[in-house]
């Protein structure tokens, strides 16, 4: 019986052009092969399953090629049939991980400084070169500058930040980029369609997103998917073999959370949790989740009318900042619920940039009334009728204008006598005077209203020369001035 070769071995790339993803960096190996000016040095970084060892394959197959070097290998050789089985004795694989120290790159200067026994190159690949120790690097430094004729070496890592700069120097950088979720996705299409399993549009959209940029994990995951559903391949059937949080349930928290059902909220991620869904991985998920609703949101197709684009920007930082701190929590499960109760209380939320604007405007912001700290007070000899008429038309005002409520309320006495209403400001509410000035026909027409009964307003100003403004508060931007008032602030610091 022979051996099962996995699918992402079975598909690996055998000629340039089959590799997807890295346009930019196979047209400049081609070109160098086709003019023959080869780097002696390479260097290829990039995260996992983006195709630097298969690359680095390739161009030992182009120089080894009995057609000569060439940018398009015949795969028709001894040699380009020996590459692809990794029984190439010209091809020299080294794990860096494991042969990390010097006495191991000693051993390494010593085999390249002899021909191999076939090919017209030895080409040496170290795979994670970023795990050599420093002595290592430092050994390998002159013979990476100068190394013999017939050697090309090929360093591969995902981290090359860690390589030292004399070693990036005496190289020729490719960064390989993560590979597009579309092309991913049609990748794992074609190879479902040559294995014979019909697979859902969603199914290998799904496994595109998990792969996060990885053309070999996704490849992996197909074959998790294919041993799991045994036939048609379902979006659910991806989930359940991968562990995927559900799009319905992440649906369903956007919804709950929208609407302020709390009780639900907690709810969910009690099943999330008795699934035995990772949270960290579920956060990354839905971020996932609520990004796609947002970029549709823009595009014109709205999922969540409920959900504005400013809401789900707040939801994102939330959660973009939580994933971070969900690592080093002491109870995960408690932080994530924390997370989102506190999202679904964003709803109630003001602009700020919109509140100012508005209460310089003399409106109600639609989120609906803003609550203005309150410091007036009221004498406490008032009858109870009295006190309840100008509490109703306090209530009035600010149905009709938050800068009017807000300006009523900052008066340090409020006397109902007769048909005369009367408001009293001291020196330092000069602002909160004169904006009840200018809406003093708005006021005596809404107390009028509450009343029942034609109402005189009469607004005094301890020392009228102070309703002037100050030479500090000349020139100054009326929003800044407002939230100084609001907030009883001598000055606003921007950091």
């Amino acid at each position: 019986m022979e051996r099962y070769i996995p699918i992402a071995r079975r598909y690996r790339p055998k000629t340039f052009s089959q590799v997807v993803g890295q346009d930019h960096i196979i047209r400049v190996l081609q070109n160098q092969l086709s003019t023959g000016r080869v780097p002696h040095a390479f260097l290829f970084s990039g995260t996992r399953g983006v195709g630097k060892t298969t690359t680095a394959r390739l161009l030992a197959k182009a120089l080894n090629c009995e057609k000569g070097i060439t940018p398009q290998p015949c795969n028709q050789c001894r040699a380009c049939k020996a590459i692809d089985q990794g029984n190439f004795m010209g091809l020299l694989e080294i794990d860096g991980a494991s042969n990390r120290g010097i006495d191991e790159v000693r051993n390494l200067q010593e085999i390249i400084s002899q021909r191999a026994l076939e090919g017209r190159f030895r080409v040496v690949i170290i795979d994670e070169v970023h795990m050599l120790t420093q002595e290592a690097f430092n050994a390998l430094l002159k013979t990476l500058e100068e190394p013999p004729e017939h050697v090309v070496f090929v360093l591969a890592t995902t981290d090359y930040q860690k390589l030292p700069v004399t070693i990036i120097s005496r190289t020729v950088h490719f960064h390989f980029r993560e590979i597009p979720q579309e092309i991913i996705k049609e990748n794992i299409m074609e190879i479902s369609e040559k294995e014979g399993f019909e697979i859902e549009e969603g199914a290998a959209e799904l496994i595109a997103q998990s792969a996060e940029g990885s053309l070999r994990d996704a490849q992996t995951a197909l074959e998790k998917v294919i041993a799991f559903s045994q036939g048609r391949i379902t979006r659910k059937d991806v989930e359940q073999a991968l562990g995927l949080v559900p799009q319905e349930l992440m649906g369903k928290i956007t919804r709950a959370v929208a609407e302020g059902d709390r009780k639900e909220i907690l709810s969910a991620v009690r099943n999330i949790v008795l699934q035995g869904y990772s949270l960290r991985r579920f956060v990354r998920d839905y971020m996932g989740f609520l990004r796609r609703v947002l970029m549709g949101k823009i595009a014109g197709k709205d999922e969540f009318p409920g959900l504005s684009k400013e809401d789900l920007l707040r939801y994102l930082n939330i959660l973009l900042e939580g994933e971070y701190r969900l690592r080093n929590a002491p109870d995960p499960r408690v932080y994530l619920e924390l997370m989102l109760l506190r999202m679904s209380f964003l709803r109630h939320v003001v602009d700020l940039e919109e509140l100012i604007d508005s209460l310089l405007k003399g409106k109600v912001p639609e989120m609906g009334q803003i609550d203005v700290p309150s410091s007036a007070s009221r004498e406490s000899d008032k009858k109870s009728q009295v006190a309840e008429e100008i509490t109703n038309i306090e209530m009035a005002l600010s149905r009709k204008s938050a800068i009017l409520s807000t300006s009523f309320k900052e008066a340090d006495r409020v006397v109902l006598k007769g048909d005369i209403l009367s408001l009293f400001y001291s020196g330092d509410k000069s602002f909160y005077y004169r904006k009840m000035n200018e809406k003093k026909e708005i006021l005596r027409s809404v107390a009028g209203e509450v009343l029942g009964r034609s109402i005189e307003v009469e607004i005094h100003l301890a020392g009228e020369e102070s309703a002037e403004k100050t030479e500090e508060e000349e020139g100054e931007d009326p929003k800044v001035l407002l939230l100084r008032r609001i907030f009883k602030a001598k000055e606003i610091k921007e950091e």
